[in-house]
């Protein structure tokens, strides 16, 4: 009898006056710009004081002195621009490529370790663009259009610049400045969202961020349409930040924007369901209030688990 009447009341429950979807999703996007002015203020505290020290900044210049003293990549005004980025119709081939792929495979110590030079006059020859002359020295057929040679530079090129970005060092930098850029986005993502979304609803009274409090929308629990408990927020706040925060930026790392479909899943859920609540809302067993025209119950500390059911009773009309 008792599993029968715990039926009966979860699907003839009432609920208060829930918030228009628009009111809704206007509050959640003021909270988002909320967060994200917090967020980027301490990303970019982070970047000035904490970057430095855990080596960030150290690991690029040592990346970028290793391209530097390569000799692919033309170096101005600091900055780094691959050979085929600057070359004109006009430019000499030889000069703007063989002599840096040239001089990148006799000086790198894993080049000379390759042999990659002799891949390269391997490739040359294998091209027919080139011959050996009577000295064994490796000329160009001046008779070739030089669309051939410009796509055959091209191509050699780009192979030097793969095998140069293969380098140990490169890849362990590079790893590590992602991981540290990784890291520092999670936690900034994961602490001010628990500000947001967990600190400052159970410091307000009716369980409301920054902009419910505007909205005049409050949180209640499903069933007794009371105030919940902290531990209910807390479940709310860990699935809104698993799908809206976490999720999304992982997905992003791998996928791009095709992460952008898992925070729209739940916006649409939102929209098409009759109880108009998101994932957050359903396994906490929370929705959002109205308060304009409702107000939340308040259950006292000393109330017994049969003042509650009364209290259900008389909100089902039994």
């Amino acid at each position: 009898m008792e599993i029968k009447a715990a039926e009966h009341i979860e699907t003839k429950e009432k609920t208060l006056n829930k918030p228009s979807i628009a009111r809704r999703f206007s509050s959640g996007a003021i909270d988002f710009l909320f967060l994200a002015i917090v967020s980027i203020g301490l990303f970019f505290l982070s970047y000035f004081l904490i970057f430095p020290e855990v080596g960030y900044f150290k690991k690029f210049e040592e990346v970028d002195q290793k391209y530097i003293e390569s000799n692919l990549y033309i170096v101005e005004n600091d900055k780094l621009y691959s050979v085929t980025d600057k070359i004109n119709e006009n430019d000499d081939l030889e000069e703007a490529y063989d002599t840096r792929i040239i001089y990148f495979y006799t000086h790198d110590e894993r080049a000379l370790q390759a042999n990659k030079i002799e891949t390269y006059n391997e490739a040359k020859i294998a091209s027919s663009l080139f011959y050996k002359d009577s000295s064994d020295n490796i000329v160009k057929k001046n008779e070739m259009e030089y669309r051939l040679f410009k796509e055959f530079y091209e191509k050699q090129y780009d192979l030097a610049i793969s095998f140069l970005d293969d380098d140990p060092l490169i890849v362990k930098n590079g790893n590590d400045t992602f991981l540290i850029m990784v890291f520092t986005i999670i936690v900034i993502i994961t602490f001010t969202s628990l500000i947001f979304y967990f600190i400052i609803p159970l410091l307000t009274k009716n369980n409301s961020t920054l902009a419910q409090l505007m909205f005049k929308i409050g949180l209640a629990k499903r069933i007794t349409n009371s105030k919940p408990k902290w531990y209910f927020i807390l479940i709310r706040f860990i699935i809104l930040y698993i799908i809206s925060f976490l999720a999304p930026f992982l997905v992003y790392l791998k996928f791009s924007y095709f992460s952008i479909v898992i925070v729209g899943l739940n916006l649409l859920l939102m929209c098409i369901t009759k109880e108009r609540n998101g994932f957050h809302d359903i396994v906490s067993k929370t929705y959002l209030v109205d308060l304009r025209s409702d107000y939340i119950i308040q259950l006292s500390k000393n109330n017994k688990a049969s003042d509650e059911e009364d209290r259900v009773s008389k909100l089902l009309g039994k």
